[in-house]
């Protein structure tokens, strides 16, 4: 059975709902790919320590007395029992509670028990070290593989995607507010990934209740909290047409900007502390200003399960908007359920009353039980529901709407798309998922126009 088409614009839902499917996609897609696990806020001090999950596999993520970082199988090199249960914590040591096997937080092998007696000729400590991941720090976020034969994080990811990824978390000093909030979802991983690439289509809808209330920005009230002595509107008339746009980026990854349509005399960072703007200024070259000056929104996906979204959130109570920014990972658990981290980033140096705001719209909008997430889990739930029989799966989905032709006027990496109504963005997606599915022996059919002969369920 073909899986959909190589450029991804049609997907058949034995994608999403196949068991066979989603082992390919194990080893194809998360085994082949680096990771994002947790932020370095999270392991500030020496000994700090969290336990995270990649793909099936459980692994610390410490920071060593001198300072590194280190991910590690959280499974002991003797008889493979689970090293540490808790979730965080500090310790300078990890110790196996069947035969008191010890590590240090950098993985190495400090003690055995009975060593003399058991091991008469001596124990090589060194090679019995914690199976160890490689790992790379971008902005404080901690990615890791344990695939020795794939590039560096900038290799695959994409210096295009990484640059984009500053412009979010590396304009400024960020930390995890608390620790991430979790939840099991009965749907598939991508449904969630590909709906984060930028899918404005279904804001109207979906969103219609939030949208009423007044959850999310209004221009006229934006503008009005930027406006001081120093900030001066100096085009007040500008194109709505142009203040939204999707980026698509090679190897699968996508975000949807949308900007204030008007001018200022200096850059503007909407929703945030006016004593952060220098910070910003100061991380973000001329280039990576022309897409976060002005920036009321962004949603994207790092593929494969990274989300990413700023937003500017009423809080009400006569409150200034705040800009609250959201990272998630969909942890793909089986082909049909799925489990959500969720961490709410505020600027190291915002004030806390600041981040106390940040945190209360949080908790009513991107929050796993905040009012956009509610709307959403009820479409990927249900979602699944109706396509788990053989009829549903013999059906596709179509992402075959087409893009307005890109911009050539902006300085951003990635093809750039006026407006918010084409599927660029889930093509973007599913290439590089079929790519990969590809290569694992899974079979598509060669992309073609919206012909039969393009379309697997033909097949």
């Amino acid at each position: 059975m073909k899986l959909g088409t190589t450029d991804g614009s049609i997907v058949n839902r034995h994608s999403f709902f196949d068991d066979e499917v989603f082992a390919k996609e194990a080893e194809a897609v998360f085994g082949l790919s680096w990771i994002f696990l947790a932020h370095e806020s999270e392991i500030a001090a020496p000994g700090d320590y969290v336990t995270r999950l990649m793909g099936d596999n459980e692994v610390i993520v410490s920071r060593a007395e001198d300072g590194t970082v280190h991910v590690m199988l959280n499974s002991c090199m003797h008889r493979g029992v689970k090293l540490c249960a808790a979730d965080m914590g500090n310790t300078s040591h990890f110790r196996c509670g069947y035969h008191g096997w010890t590590y240090g937080n950098d993985g190495r092998l400090r003690g055995v028990p009975q060593a003399p007696v058991l091991y008469p000729e001596g124990i090589d400590r060194k090679s019995r070290g914690l199976k160890e991941a490689r790992t790379d720090i971008r902005y404080g976020l901690i990615f890791a593989t344990f695939n020795g034969e794939i590039g560096d994080l900038e290799a695959e990811y994409g210096a295009e995607a990484l640059w984009h990824l500053q412009t979010l978390v590396g304009k400024a000093e960020y930390e995890f507010y608390g620790p991430p909030v979790r939840a099991v979802g009965e749907f598939n991983w991508k449904s969630g990934a590909e709906n984060w690439t930028g899918d404005g289509y279904h804001g109207e809808v979906t969103h219609r209740t939030v949208l009423g209330v007044g959850l999310v920005f209004d221009t006229e009230s934006i503008v009005e909290d930027l406006i001081d002595d120093d900030v001066v509107l100096t085009a007040p008339d500008g194109n709505a047409s142009t203040s939204q746009n999707q980026v698509t980026l090679p190897k699968g990854s996508a975000l949807h900007n949308v900007q204030l349509p008007h001018s200022f005399n200096q850059p503007v960072f909407p929703g945030y502390e006016k004593h952060l703007w220098p910070e910003f200024l100061a991380n973000l070259t001329d280039e990576q200003l022309t897409v976060a000056d002005r920036r009321v929104a962004v949603v994207g996906t790092f593929f494969p399960n990274l989300g990413i979204v700023e937003d500017v959130l009423t809080v009400g109570d006569g409150v200034p908007p705040v800009n609250v920014m959201n990272l998630r990972l969909w942890r793909p658990v089986s082909s049909g359920e799925t489990e959500i981290w969720s961490w709410l980033v505020v600027p190291k140096r915002a004030s806390q009353q600041w981040k106390e705001n940040a945190q209360r719209a949080f908790a009513r909008s991107f929050n796993l039980g905040g009012m956009l997430e509610l709307d959403d889990f009820h479409n990927w739930n249900s979602n699944a529901q109706a396509n788990q029989g053989p009829v549903g799966m013999s059906l596709n989905n179509d992402y075959t709407a087409p893009a307005v032709e890109p911009r050539t006027d902006l300085p951003w990496p990635g093809s750039i798309y006026d407006g918010f109504l084409h599927d660029v963005e889930f093509r973007t997606f599913y290439t590089e998922w079929a790519a990969r599915m590809k290569n694992a022996g899974a079979e598509f059919a060669e992309a073609e126009a919206s012909s039969d002969e393009g379309d697997p369920s033909h097949e």
